[in-house]
């Protein structure tokens, strides 16, 4: 879809020197979208963690996995894949 509408977003991952990791960064030059990605049918509030700490203000956090959508905190949604 970025390269479709010719955003120049760039994709990227992060993986910081303590393990931490965010599966997919889509970077709009003012603002992200945070990506993790859980095989987990059950959401459970620890699965936001690396989201909440790596969040910039403006930024998009969105965890994806196989429950069902719900709502979280402002900033961070909870969506099935």
């Amino acid at each position: 879809r970025e390269l479709h509408r010719k955003t120049h977003a760039e994709l990227y991952f992060l993986r910081s020197s303590s393990g931490q990791e965010v599966d997919l960064i889509i970077d709009r030059r003012g603002r992200k979208e945070l990506i993790e990605i859980k095989a987990s049918e059950t959401f459970r509030p620890h699965m936001t963690k690396t989201l909440e700490e790596f969040l910039q203000r403006n930024d998009r956090g969105i965890l994806l996995y196989r429950g069902v959508n719900l709502p979280y905190t402002p900033g961070i949604d909870i969506c099935n894949y």
